[in-house]
């Protein structure tokens, strides 16, 4: 009787195991295409035998299941993640650097800079040989306008790329958050299930898509803890700026975990009690939430230099507590509308990733601007100083390019605030630069003859040369072939005289033959050499987002071939299963016969 009740134990057994194999096949083949998902196989062993009191050896008692796993690979989840943050961060640049590309239009079919700015000097070098005629004046402005306007419009796409980029960088840090406020919550389930003695597979597949999502965001590095939980902590450029406790995750629960908070607003005034330094007014939304006001604060930063400011611009992202809150150097929260220095702030520089692509293009935005107000100096000093005859701005009485922030102009579009705007012209930027509504009203004012430089107003000179001089005019044409220390503009060289004590060029033969610096380079060559750099970079950042597409498409086929749901490997298994479990339904059928037997035969 016991042998058969065994018996009915170990069908029992293998009835039991093989609906659980069929359960984790069955799992398997519904999440074939779920993505992140690892897939299970049941490990199955034999049950612990039983002594046969007959002395034949031990009898077995039948099958058990003794753990369901999930088949992971984690050096290939390792690979994955260094690579999707190199990805992020090319594709970051690559897709802003080719905005800055389309901005600049080079090299154009007629609508790029480069073009406008030979057209420009070529139509000085036209009015030369037609002097009085009003349509070739117009030519000229016209051609000054466009050539402005142009710069004035990459001035602000450049700028609008930039916000874009604000924009994004405010987007990824509440979802960055988000996600790790997510990934906290599974880490604190897997342990609990971990402690109990399960596996919680789809729960650890869960976790690592969270993660591997993150890393595309920035570095990451994982600590392994007991019960299959994490810390996780970001991987910075400088671990000076992180705070002693850094960790995004722990695999205990804490409160003591760090967060990031985005600066939205940046405005800086002067410190008249500290020379050289600026006071910096911060309003950042707490963990990036710009859906309630509640959410932002704003702190006073003093001791700021330039480039720490500049450091600020591009970066943008604080160290900040659970709360949001943005944290000192000593680990302690800083309250809202309170005062610190600098060097108590924690700023976020991530070492790769989105974030990382984001940072590093504000600076080389902020330096296309740069190298196109370069150009729009260089084109405004040089034109003003030959058209005027004058080398000091301060000297002129009727410029030709003036800063739009300043010039003010009266009924008869003469600038009525002459002093002011010749004062601003060394803070003409690509941003500012126009053409004077003085000489777009009155053409006929521009200086095309040789001793016009005397005269306020070139209607003035009235003997020294004939209506038929235009060398002043060929003079501005010849600046297109001019050698200029452009790269210096709004540096060592930042006013009209400038260029001449300092820039190496000399107007002479009537202050109107503008004499070349051996160091320098055409304003066109210059821009184009800005053009070919940018193209470098583009091209880098593409081929490096093909490059680890191709990298990251390997590796992520390796860890299908490991991980991956084979519909025809589950199949078989199935048909497997399935014979095992018929098997063992068989064997209980027997018993069941056979006990019918003994039990209903002991009744006759």
């Amino acid at each position: 009787m016991s042998g058969l009740l065994s018996a009915l134990g170990i069908a029992e057994s293998g009835l039991n195991v093989s609906q659980d194999a069929i359960n984790v096949t069955s799992h398997n083949i519904s999440n074939a295409s779920t993505d992140g998902y690892s897939r299970q196989r049941i490990d199955i062993e034999t049950a612990s035998p039983q002594n046969n009191l007959q002395g034949a050896g031990q009898l077995g008692s039948g099958v058990k299941s003794s753990a369901i796993e999930r088949i992971r690979d984690v050096f290939n989840d390792y690979q994955i993640r260094n690579e999707e943050s190199t990805l992020g961060n090319y594709q970051a640049r690559d897709n802003a650097l080719s905005e800055v590309e389309n901005v600049f239009n080079e090299p154009s079919s007629g609508t790029g800079l480069s073009t406008l700015i030979d057209s420009f000097f070529d139509s000085w070098t036209k009015l030369s040989k037609q002097p009085q005629s009003s349509d070739a004046r117009t030519v000229v402005y016209n051609s000054a306008v466009s050539l402005a306007d142009e710069l004035n419009h990459e001035n602000s796409s450049l700028t609008d790329i930039k916000n874009n980029i604000h924009g994004e960088m405010k987007d990824d840090i509440f979802s960055i958050n988000d996600t790790l406020n997510k990934i906290s919550d599974i880490n604190q389930e897997i342990v609990k299930v971990k402690i109990t003695g399960q596996n919680p597979n789809d729960l650890l597949d869960a976790r690592d898509k969270y993660i591997t999502d993150l890393s595309t965001k920035f570095g990451i590095t994982i600590n392994d803890k007991n019960f299959d939980g994490v810390d996780l902590m970001p991987s910075v450029e400088d671990t000076s700026d992180k705070p002693s406790n850094s960790c995004f995750v722990k695999a205990e629960y804490s409160d003591d975990v760090k967060r990031l908070s985005y600066i939205d607003n940046i405005s800086s005034t002067e410190d008249p009690s500290n020379t050289g330094t600026y006071i910096c007014k911060l309003t950042y939304y707490k963990l990036g939430n710009t859906s309630n006001a509640s959410d932002t604060s704003t702190i006073t930063v003093r001791g700021v230099t330039s480039d720490e400011l500049n450091e600020l611009d591009e970066n943008r992202i604080l160290w900040a507590d659970k709360d949001g809150n943005a944290v000192q150097e000593n680990e302690t929260s800083i309250p809202d509308n309170s005062t610190v220095d600098f060097s108590d702030l924690r700023i976020f520089k991530p070492q790769n990733g989105e974030l990382k692509g984001y940072t590093s293009l504000q600076d080389d935005i902020d330096s296309y601007i740069g190298e196109i107000n370069k150009v729009a100096k260089a084109v405004a000093f040089s034109v003003n100083a030959v058209e005027s005859g004058r080398t000091d701005s301060s000297k002129d009485a009727e410029p030709f390019f003036v800063n739009s922030d300043k010039a003010e102009y009266d009924s008869n579009y003469k600038v009525s605030n002459l002093s002011d705007t010749l004062d601003a012209e060394k803070d003409i930027t690509a941003a500012n630069i126009s053409v004077s509504e003085e000489i777009i009203k009155h053409p006929m004012e521009i200086k095309v003859r040789t001793h016009d430089y005397k005269y306020d107003d070139e209607s003035q000179n009235t003997d020294d040369d004939g209506s038929t001089d235009g060398e002043r005019a060929e003079a501005i044409g010849d600046l297109k072939n001019a050698l200029i220390m452009v790269g210096d503009m709004g540096e060592t060289i930042n006013t009209r005289s400038d260029l001449f004590s300092k820039g190496g060029n000399t107007l002479t033969n009537n202050n109107m033959t503008f004499g070349s610096s051996v160091s320098g380079m055409t304003v066109g060559s210059y821009f184009k050499d800005v053009v070919d750099e940018l193209g470098v970079q583009e091209q880098e950042a593409s081929r490096m987002v093909t490059n680890q597409e191709s990298t990251i498409s390997s590796l992520t086929q390796t860890q299908e071939s490991v991980s991956g749901v084979s519909l025809d490997e589950e199949f078989a298994n199935l048909i497997q299963y399935e014979h095992g479990y018929q098997a063992n339904a068989k064997v209980i059928s027997t018993v069941d016969e056979l006990l019918d037997v003994v039990i209903n035969g002991l009744k006759k």
